[in-house]
Order: structure tokens, then C-alpha cells, then sequence
């Protein structure tokens, strides 16, 4: 994975370097250059590159392969109700499949939204931060689903999980949702939903910015947060790493060149703190990550295997 090249008329880096090298040892046939050319290459694969973050091709290339999940970083899907206890998506979703299982079935709007009772409820039982509590509860009388968090995205993610049916103007948990309700299936219905909100949903439908495909590079900015992350980091500073280079290449402009924290806010840290594996220092009127760390739950649930760099 070579770096972006400046113009058509500079060699690709990787061939200056084979040539060079080439010029160095002289090789007296064919099979030799092709020796050295090889053994550049492989160097050069697994050697830290500064734009890529500091990340060999190597690495990069594990990360983002189709198969990333599951390869460069399993997920513990051992985890139990007391390890998720900080994972306030987990426990809403969990909240409200329970109370639908309750019901039997809800009615939906006539836009196939969760309806005004439902809305009610979950804004009341929701794990929701105190300020939100305070805001939503005292100023939402008769909220619509849009005005309770986590719910528009709940509407869609388990669904796509396999978790909820919308059918003929209903909404029902599904046998699979039921049975993984149970307790000792907590780590169970935790890794479905981060493997479903990570590779099923468009996230470019959840706020406003315009659209940019980053769920691609979940595995390389998880890889980045494991190593740049252990301590309270400004978001300012890291979200540059946490974005592909070819994502940061095509991003769009914004003023004060603030769209890598920005995209890297929306799309990357406040699902992650949602899921429990970020913990953030917000800024209280707008809940916008400032700072952020790694959660013990990250170490927990996330396993990441790449090759060595040299």
C-alpha cells in the first residue's frame, strides 16, 4: 500500500527503493534483481509509514480486509450483563426489545416509527446521561421517536440485527430477539449489535454531515485507539489517525479544517462511547467529545492481532 504519489512524474516510492537498491548491489542476473526487488518489498510492507499513521502497509491492509472482524480483531462474545453494565446502547436496546416482548406487539406510525407511548416510555427508562434527563424529561411532554436518543437508531438497528419485525403497522421481537434477552446471552446480543451498527447500517443516516463512507476503517482507527488512547487525548489531536488516508483525502472542506474531528466525532467516537468502549469528556450543552480514552470494557471485548511492523 503505497503512498499517495504527488505527481505522474515521480516514481512510486516503492520502486525508488527497489531501484536504489538495485543500483547498490548490482545484481549479475535477473533471478537476483528479482531477490532484492522482493526483499525491498517485503521491508518496505512492514515498515511504519507516517501517512498512514504511523501503521506499516502490512498492518493497514490486515485491518481492512473483508474479513478484519473476526481476523486482526475478534470480539469476546463471553462478556455478561455486569461487564456491559457501561454500555448504554446495549442496555437501552435491551431495554426496549424487553418492554415490546412485554406488550406482545406495538403499533407503529404511519411511517413505520415507533409510536408516541413507546416514545414516552423509553425517554422515562432509557440509561440516559444527566443533563439529557434533565432537558428531554422536563421539556418532551409527548415525544415523537426522533426526540428520544437512541431510539431512531434503535428503530433500524435491531431490525437489521434480526431482533425486532415491522410488519403490517407492528413491531415484534422476533424468537431470536426473545431468546437472546436472557442474561447469559448478554455478551451474545452485545457483539450481534456492534457487528450489526458496523457493517449493516449507513451511519451517514444518523446526522447531519455530508456523506462519507468511514465504516470501512473501523479496524484501523480501533488498532489506533488501542495504542494512542490509553491516556486522556484531545479529540483534535488523534482524529487525523483515526481516519484512512484516502478518507482524509476526499473529505470535504470545513472551516478551520475541523471536518476530521468532526466526521471522526460523529462516526467513530460517540458510537464507540455508546457502546462502552470510549469514555469521553464531554462538553455538557452539546454532549461533543473533547477528550477520550479507552474504557476497560475495550480490553475486554476487543482482541486485536496484526503483524509486527519492523
Amino acid at each position: 500500500m503505497p503512498p499517495h504519489s504527488d505527481g505522474p512524474e515521480r516514481l512510486n516510492p516503492i520502486h525508488e527503493l527497489v531501484q536504489r537498491e538495485i543500483n547498490r548491489l548490482k545484481p549479475r542476473s535477473a533471478r537476483e534483481a528479482e531477490l532484492i526487488a522482493a526483499d525491498v518489498v517485503q521491508r518496505y510492507n512492514r515498515t511504519p509509514q507516517d501517512e498512514l499513521g504511523g501503521m506499516s502497509p502490512e498492518q493497514v491492509r490486515a485491518l481492512i480486509s473483508v474479513d478484519w472482524m473476526g481476523e486482526a480483531v475478534v470480539l469476546n462474545d463471553k462478556l455478561t450483563l455486569r461487564d456491559l453494565s457501561t454500555a448504554p446502547l446495549f442496555l437501552n436496546a435491551r431495554m426496549l426489545l424487553a418492554a415490546i416482548h412485554e406488550l406482545g406487539s406495538v403499533k407503529a406510525t404511519k411511517t413505520g416509527a415507533f409510536n408516541r407511548k413507546v416514545a414516552a416510555r423509553m425517554l422515562h427508562e432509557f440509561v440516559l446521561t444527566e443533563y439529557i434527563q434533565l432537558f428531554m424529561r422536563g421539556y418532551y411532554k409527548a415525544p415523537n421517536q426522533r426526540d428520544v436518543p437512541f431510539l431512531e437508531l434503535l428503530r433500524y438497528l435491531l431490525p437489521a440485527a434480526g431482533l425486532l419485525l415491522y410488519r403490517n403497522g407492528e413491531f415484534r421481537v422476533t424468537k431470536k430477539g426473545a431468546t437472546l434477552l436472557a442474561g447469559s446471552s448478554a455478551g451474545d446480543l452485545y457483539t450481534l449489535l456492534f457487528r450489526t451498527y458496523w457493517t449493516k447500517l449507513d451511519q451517514n443516516g444518523f446526522d447531519l454531515l455530508p456523506q462519507l463512507d468511514i465504516q470501512g476503517g473501523l479496524g484501523l482507527a480501533l488498532y489506533q485507539m488501542s495504542t494512542r488512547l490509553r491516556t486522556w487525548v484531545e479529540i483534535e489531536e488523534v482524529s487525523p489517525n483515526l481516519l484512512l488516508p484516502m478518507i482524509l483525502r476526499v473529505m470535504p472542506d470545513f472551516p478551520y479544517s475541523a471536518g476530521p474531528t468532526m466526521y471522526a466525532s460523529a462516526r467513530l467516537l460517540t458510537p464507540l462511547k455508546n457502546f462502552g468502549l470510549l469514555e469521553c469528556d464531554d462538553i455538557a450543552l452539546i454532549e461533543s467529545p473533547r477528550r477520550t480514552r479507552v474504557s476497560d470494557l475495550f480490553d475486554r471485548f476487543l482482541t486485536i492481532n496484526v503483524p509486527a511492523a519492523l
